[in-house]
């Protein structure tokens, strides 16, 4: 468990999480996947926390480029995985958060 430096200022991380409609006669549950926006950094330096070359995952800023990405990387496929086998179409719905660029990931969803 990672340590925080101050109770006071607590990091804020965001998450990606994809639902879908529940179908218990294919037993499921409507849960695919919930995601943390994290990178992976390489520790520069020992400190209190981690030492020299040490990995750890570092909040990011959610912009239009890593949403795509996360969508690509992680939602489409946890889609297929879990509805593949008996659904004939996946269809993912987008919020029309500012950062997201709606109109692009519409684009690349389709």
């Amino acid at each position: 468990m990672q340590r925080c430096s101050s109770k006071t200022q607590i990091p804020k991380v965001m998450f990606l999480t994809a639902l879908g409609y529940p179908r218990p006669e294919h037993g499921f549950d409507g849960r695919i996947g919930i995601w943390p926006i994290v990178e992976v950094v390489v520790a520069k330096q020992t400190s209190v926390y981690r030492k020299k070359g040490e990995k750890y995952k570092e909040p990011v800023n959610m912009n239009g480029d890593v949403f795509i990405q996360m969508v690509k990387e992680k939602v489409v496929p946890a889609a297929i995985e879990k509805c593949g086998s008996w659904t004939k179409r996946v269809v993912i719905q987008i919020d029309s958060a500012g950062g997201h660029r709606v109109s692009q990931s519409v684009a690349m969803t389709n």
